[in-house]
């Protein structure tokens, strides 16, 4: 027992010590010259847990030097799908996905085509389906060419579906200059991505979780007054989904909101990937579906659902089923927020919380049985090679629970709202952080100190 909270303890601490260095200063190319360690261990550290479930491209998308995006990871992991030693006769399983051979040209010859030149990429894989990230749509004349080559790139990434988050139709600031990005149009989107389902998913950006948590503790509702954007869904919607009253969008508060959107996110990933199994309410088509996911920049809204996407897959061990909570944690954390360049010193200062949010989020999925997708399609427990016994010993909502409060505890720690409590481990509940986050702290600096030379020790379980 006293190795177990030993070990609990060390990997508090790597969960504390990258918290505090995404609050000290948000990733990009440039600071590889400044941590050229600890962004290395870091990379290292997650591709070594990406290979535990999953196979990856021999050759990692190179972007050391910012290349293909100056705010994307230095190495971008490219999935095919299950590793090797997981593989099943279930052909779904056993399917490998195959990039394009001069994918980096290509991303190249698209990174015009979107706001800030954050193109599609892969964030994660499930059933041979990638779920694809990026930024909205930029409206420059001078895209049409980059635009032809982010259909072509979106293509080969197998995307059918595209969810858009943003609520903003206005021309975008660029930051420190008197210039302004046009977003795309309706126009441009029927001229260049009419053969792609669109969904519009309009979901509150950052300056909204200012408000979040509420003083009173009641339920925080978006202000839909004025606001162009319009929830649209398009074709037939996934089973799991179809019973929700979409219409009625603009009264749910914050917490519907995310469920909902996740419900259909979920529901487009797991449907696509049984289209193969007769009677379990897939396609039917029996093609590769995968999905991306944007919103403005790309940058808040969309790690937001990519993380809960795959803490939701994971809790049901539909993906990265061998994982324990805190490797999980340090996946979402340093490879969905902050090497694909969340600002998180910029919103702490403005005191916007989602990242905080979204693993608040995750305790309360725990409660929400709705967003269980073996529950409503059991044949994907059977069907899945992703699905193996748990490892853990866990349950879908200890899981989830687990996740939640590691990361409320690690919050506390690197913010220096509390000391570094030695009965805090992954499986004890801990009280969210005080609502002035500090971007440094006592106990954040001898973390720091202590685990400089060992950060992310793949030998810690």
């Amino acid at each position: 027992m006293a190795q177990v909270n030993s070990e609990q303890h060390e990997q508090s601490l790597l969960i504390t010590h990258l918290l505090s260095r995404m609050q000290s200063a948000e990733y990009n190319a440039s600071l590889i010259g400044e941590w050229p360690e600890f962004i290395a261990q870091l990379s290292s550290s997650i591709e070594q847990i990406i290979l535990r479930d999953y196979r990856l491209c021999n050759a990692a998308l190179d972007n050391e030097s910012g290349q293909v995006c100056a705010t994307y990871p230095p190495r971008i992991f490219l999935p095919t799908g299950l590793a090797t030693k997981l593989l099943t006769s279930t052909s779904s399983a056993s399917k490998q996905f195959r990039y394009p051979r001069r994918l980096s040209d290509l991303c190249c010859s698209a990174a015009g085509a979107r706001v800030r030149g954050r193109l599609p990429l892969p964030a994660l894989i499930c059933q041979g389906r990638l779920l694809c990230r990026s930024a909205t749509l930029s409206a420059w004349p001078t895209g049409e060419e980059a635009r032809g080559s982010d259909k072509i790139l979106l293509d080969s990434l197998c995307v059918s579906h595209i969810v858009d988050l943003t609520t903003e139709s206005r021309p975008l600031l660029v930051p420190g200059t008197q210039v302004r990005v046009p977003l795309w149009t309706a126009e441009l989107w029927l001229s260049c991505y009419a053969d792609f389902r669109r969904l519009h998913l309009p979901y509150p950006g950052c300056d909204f979780f200012s408000n979040w948590p509420a003083v009173d503790g009641a339920p925080l509702r978006y202000d839909w007054t004025g606001q162009a954007a319009t929830l649209r869904l398009n074709g037939r919607l996934p089973s799991c989904a179809a019973a929700i009253a979409w219409q009625e969008y603009r009264s749910w508060d914050l917490d519907r909101l995310t469920a909902n959107y996740l419900l259909i996110m979920l529901g487009y990933l797991t449907e696509s990937s049984l289209a193969e199994m007769p009677g379990a309410g897939g396609d039917g088509d029996g093609q590769c579906s995968g999905l991306l996911l944007h919103c403005l920049s790309g940058w808040d809204r969309t790690p937001l659902f990519v993380s809960l996407i795959r803490l939701l897959l994971w809790s049901e061990g539909l993906a990265h089923a061998s994982l324990s909570p805190s490797e999980i944690l340090r996946l979402c954390l340093g490879y969905d927020w902050f090497l694909w360049g969340h600002r998180l010193p910029d919103r702490l200062a403005k005191g916007q919380r989602i990242l905080e949010y979204c693993f608040h989020f995750v305790g309360l999925a725990a409660d929400l049985p709705e967003l269980s997708m073996v529950s409503h399609y059991p044949l994907i427990a059977g069907g899945s090679g992703d699905h193996c016994s748990n490892p853990n010993g866990m349950t879908r909502a200890e899981k989830l629970r687990c996740v939640s409060a590691m990361f409320a505890g690690a919050l506390r720690r690197s913010s220096g709202s509390a000391g570094v409590d030695e009965a805090d481990g992954p499986g004890r509940e801990v009280a969210g952080s005080d609502r002035g986050v500090s971007l440094a702290g006592a106990a954040a600096g001898a973390v720091l100190g202590v685990l400089s030379a060992a950060l992310f020790n793949n030998s810690l379980p």
